[in-house]
């Protein structure tokens, strides 16, 4: 997810994302299980709710 949240933002480093950031939105998007993707998505690359937060969008 860190990948392709850093990927869908130009210059952005994979590495300059935040894990904690990931887990604890993968945790309560599990809990909720809701907006684990985006509507229509499947088949494609999507940052989603995680990429979202990873890039504090």
């Amino acid at each position: 997810m860190m990948v392709e949240a850093a990927e869908s933002r130009p210059g952005t480093d994979p590495d300059r994302c935040g894990f904690t950031i990931v887990i604890q939105t993968a945790r309560d998007l599990v809990v909720q299980a809701a907006d684990v993707i985006k509507p229509g998505a499947l088949g494609t690359r999507t940052t989603g709710v995680i990429g979202n937060r990873v890039l504090g969008c």
